[in-house]
């Protein structure tokens, strides 16, 4: 008697969820590039602040243009994508905005009304620098964002594992998008240092962000 080995059917095979990873390595990659390309003609333009000319306006609503940019790659990268496959995740725009909200309610004001960092973070050393910026704004952030992620898509959102990836890069955006967006508006840098600051604003949050995802996946599918 002889076998026949029949391969599954193609809508067998696609996964109904969207995958995170590629999409996220591909938000990243275009941001590091965008930025890089920003500061190069920064260096370039270079306009003197002196001017009360038309190239510092522009100047100026260029950097504010910039700090739409992670949320509008993500947007491309991460949430349309979502509609291509049977289960996407539901939550993701709800998740960003929530997070710019908070980021205006609560995380900015604490920054600059409760712990003053502008006053005295910039006065320290290097390592104090890093130090009071972690134990005072950085923990702020990051606790900010775990209620969020707890209270708004655990566990009900959670089916696999990078679910809790996907939500925590929502959260990352939306955060990062109003400080950017707020801190831009206020201090006016340069095209260069526009970039520079939305880049690393973006990391600093996107790093905090996989840490309490890769906490909530571990609590919920590993029974930590």
């Amino acid at each position: 008697m002889s076998y026949r080995i029949i391969p599954p059917a193609r809508d067998e095979e696609a996964s109904p969820y969207r995958q995170v990873w590629p999409g996220l390595a591909m938000q990243v990659l275009l941001m590091a590039a965008i930025a890089a390309a920003a500061v190069v003609v920064g260096e370039i333009v270079n306009p003197n602040p002196q001017l009360d000319g038309g190239i510092n306006r522009i100047n100026r609503l260029l950097g504010v243009v910039l700090a739409f940019l992670p949320l509008l790659l993500w947007l491309a990268v991460a949430v349309l994508p979502e509609y291509r496959v049977s289960r996407p995740r539901k939550h993701l725009a709800g998740t960003a905005a929530l997070s710019a909200l908070t980021a205006a309610a609560i995380g900015l004001p604490m920054a600059q009304d409760f712990f003053r960092v502008e006053q005295w973070l910039p006065l320290e050393s290097s390592f104090r620098r890093i130090a009071g910026f972690t134990f005072t704004v950085g923990m702020v952030d990051t606790a900010l964002k775990l209620f969020i992620l707890r209270f708004a898509i655990y566990p009900h959102s959670l089916r696999i594992r990078s679910d809790a990836i996907a939500y925590g890069l929502a959260s990352a955006v939306g955060y990062s998008f109003y400080l950017n967006l707020a801190l831009i508006w206020r201090w006016q840098p340069t095209f260069g240092i526009a970039a520079i600051y939305i880049l690393a604003n973006y990391a600093i949050q996107f790093a905090s962000s996989m840490f309490i995802a890769l906490g909530i996946i571990e609590s919920h599918f590993g029974n930590a």
